[in-house]
């Protein structure tokens, strides 16, 4: 699939030529019209350039006769959403997966079925279908709600009239992943020998952000004292006795799936402030060793996960960093849940409720008199 990066303001539009097996960048006089346009204005273009010029290398073949026509509209109801629902790309391109290697394989290969009038006949089976084949729940729900989402739309372009019925997989306990909490203390304790790992550590634990956010960070998304402290964010943090002086621009990150930068989780832009004093001056200290252009963790998130695995906090993930910072800041602070949801920017609350969720902890009764 195609991506975009922005380079000096400009947009570049990277894609895969299947004819000559290499990457290209689209001309200039494609492309510079993107230049004043918005992340997700950006997004959305080359979402439906790529469904327009691409032969995407995931797609599965649905059927071996009649297939176009079931894949003509699956990518007329993708462009749909690149065009007038606020999705993000990455979201686009996992309704599509969904579709083409899970849900649309059991109609027309296990059912033989051509056309999409005749999937309610056998919807009731797809969940069983899907369990058989290694599934987990967690799939099996994500499936079921593109496939309901993909059928409202058909049902709206008048493609079907009979309703889909999909049965739901019960979902094991929600338990946190996170194993044990995790205070500012031990964090500023932590040595991992390596000072990227160090910077982007402090930076995804003081600032609560997800690993892809904290990776595609620059220099430039940083400000400092007054100015700092001026942001709502820091009047919150001000509010509950927090520091309040440090803050980053959340505006992009980077992917597994896609080269370059990407606009982050639909909610998620904005501007999130540092709540520890002694955390602001060292990332500052090491900011202003760093260059002043170009990302401050320039290689794929990849090797930063390796890297964690190896040098991280003992027993954690990187993405556990937020975790345990949202934890300790919904424990331990004055911060309230609404404030907590801004801050880790959420797009609901309830969200943010399971973030502070208490990890599993071992007990044994006493076996003896108990004693205080």
């Amino acid at each position: 699939m195609a991506f975009w990066q922005r380079r000096s303001g400009k947009v570049r539009v990277l894609y895969w030529d299947s004819d000559s097996k290499k990457q290209r960048v689209l001309s200039r006089n494609q492309t510079e019209h993107l230049d004043d346009k918005s992340d997700q204005d950006v997004s959305r273009w080359v979402v439906e350039w790529s469904r327009q010029n691409e032969r995407p290398s995931h797609r599965v073949p649905v059927v071996e006769t009649n297939a176009r026509d079931v894949q003509t509209l699956v990518d007329t109801f993708t462009a749909y959403l690149a065009r007038h629902e606020n999705l993000h790309i990455l979201t686009i391109d996992e309704h599509r997966r969904n579709l083409f290697n899970y849900a649309l394989p059991y109609f027309t290969r296990e059912k033989g079925l051509s056309a999409v009038q005749d999937f309610p006949k056998h919807s009731l089976a797809l969940v069983d279908w899907l369990s058989r084949r290694g599934a987990s729940p967690k799939k099996v729900k994500s499936v079921n709600q593109t496939l309901n989402k993909f059928w409202r739309w058909l049902s709206e372009e008048g493609e079907v009239s009979d309703r889909l019925i999909l049965r739901r997989l019960p979902l094991p306990s929600d338990q946190t992943p996170l194993r044990y909490t995790l205070t500012p203390g031990q964090v500023l304790a932590w040595d991992p020998g390596r000072d990227d790992i160090r910077l982007l550590g402090l930076i995804a634990y003081f600032f609560s952000l997800r690993p892809q956010e904290a990776v595609a960070l620059q220099r430039s998304d940083f400000a400092a004292g007054d100015v700092a402290s001026r942001f709502e964010s820091s009047l919150v943090m001000a509010k509950c006795g927090l520091f309040d002086r440090l803050v980053v621009r959340v505006e992009r990150q980077v992917s597994k799936k896609v080269k370059g930068t990407l606009p982050p989780k639909v909610c998620s832009k904005g501007v999130v402030t540092c709540f520890s004093r002694e955390a602001a001056l060292e990332i500052v200290e090491r900011l202003n060793r760093a260059p002043l252009d170009g990302r401050l963790f320039p290689y794929i998130i990849d090797t930063y996960q390796h890297q964690w695995s190896k040098r991280g906090v003992p027993e954690t993930t990187l993405k556990d960093m937020r975790r345990a910072s949202l934890y300790w800041l919904g424990h331990y602070t004055d911060i309230t849940l609404p404030a907590l949801k801004n801050h880790a920017r959420h797009h609901s609350i309830e969200t943010t409720a399971l973030y502070t969720r208490r990890p599993v902890e071992d007990f044994a009764g006493s076996a003896g008199p108990i004693s205080l």
